[in-house]
């Protein structure tokens, strides 16, 4: 058997330095293990793409990892494996950036929450998460089960592509 390539996606156990709750626990991996957290948002979208058609065709998986303690100076846990994961692109032209746009977001009815729920984050602490996010770059949701924005997968049927890894004491 053909040992399958492995990429890491890394989940923030804090909020960034430039968040309102700055180093509080962000709870994303059990919000991810419990279904609340049901995907990630990212830039550099054509390499994840290339990414997850690798995954999707049986070549890679990826290792859904945080840190144990201080970014970058402490070791990374796994916490799950992702063996098959969904994508949409969020392009400035298109009308999911439009809900990510933290102006828009500010004005937004409760119906625009939902993104910032299904990213297991409530809509003040999405805004402050992406308030210095540039707007030209072109950003890539990946779906850690077979809902999407853009189909008819709703989330309460929403099949979970998550494996979780066994965590030695």
């Amino acid at each position: 058997m053909k040992k399958l390539k492995t990429y890491v996606l890394m989940l923030a156990k804090t909020f960034p330095s430039h968040h309102y709750l700055k180093g509080q626990p962000t709870d994303f991996s059990l919000k991810a293990l419990y279904g609340e957290k049901i995907h990630t948002i990212r830039v550099n979208w054509p390499l994840w793409i290339e990414r997850i058609d690798s995954v999707n065709n049986g070549f890679a998986c990826i290792s859904v990892r945080e840190w144990s303690g201080k970014p970058y100076n402490s070791p990374q846990v796994e916490l799950f494996k992702i063996y098959k994961c969904g994508y949409e692109h969020v392009v400035s032209n298109e009308k999911l950036f439009q809900v990510l746009d933290p102006e828009y977001l500010k004005s937004a009815n409760i119906a625009q929450s939902w993104l910032a729920q299904n990213d297991g984050l409530n809509t003040k602490q999405f805004v402050s998460w992406f308030e210095k996010i540039n707007k030209q770059n072109r950003l890539i949701i990946i779906h850690f089960t077979d809902f999407r924005y853009t189909g008819k997968v709703s989330t309460r049927n929403a099949e979970s592509y998550l494996i979780p890894t066994p965590q030695s004491n």
